[in-house]
């Protein structure tokens, strides 16, 4: 289970219009310390970007990475952190910014009200995702560790022992009577 969730708006991604500050306390208001971390950077699918959150997960203040920005099919690349974290993606530039059917002015100073509620939404959304999430663990179906060797000359031989070896039994049919194969002479 998600217990840390480091939250990571792409500026580049959803514009500069937003209220970031107001988009941080939100999410700690609603989230507290489920979200310790919740940053806004200008370009995030960056190195820089990249090493903002590897900071953070090194450090040890998260356990799990929410960007929010652009679509998942895009800078997938940059956000592989290993198997031990949770990266979720929330895309507010589709499913909010392009999809609103009201007016933007991008060089307002502020989004339009219903525009930014759609966007906390979609945050929101993609914490509690995160937070019933959890690291699947394989499956590993119980198996017969028995090995058949067909043939017992010099390959069959030599096979079987090296199986053996590992651990696993091994069940050696030869046709002839006698085991070696060629090598008998």
């Amino acid at each position: 289970m998600a217990e840390k969730i480091g939250v990571y708006f792409d500026q580049s991604s959803i514009g500069s219009f937003f209220d970031y500050d107001e988009l941080t306390e939100m999410v700690s208001n609603k989230w507290g310390e489920l979200c310790p971390v919740v940053k806004a950077h200008p370009v995030l699918p960056s190195d820089a970007g990249v090493k903002l959150i590897q900071d953070d997960i090194d450090a040890g203040l998260i356990d799990s990475v929410l960007i929010c920005g652009s679509s998942p099919r895009y800078d997938w690349d940059f956000y592989s952190f290993g198997d031990h974290v949770i990266v979720e993606r929330v895309n507010l530039r589709e499913h909010a910014i392009l999809s609103y059917d009201g007016e933007i002015d991008e060089e307002a100073e502020e989004a339009p009200e219903e525009l930014m509620g759609i966007v906390k939404d979609y945050v929101h959304m993609g914490v509690a995702k995160l937070k019933n999430c959890a690291i699947p663990e394989p499956e590993l179906p119980d198996t017969n560790k028995a090995i058949m060797v067909l043939g017992g000359g010099w390959t069959g031989l030599t096979a079987a022992l090296d199986a053996a070896a590992a651990g696993y039994d091994v069940v050696v049919v030869e046709k002839d009577d006698k085991l070696g194969g060629k090598a008998l002479g």
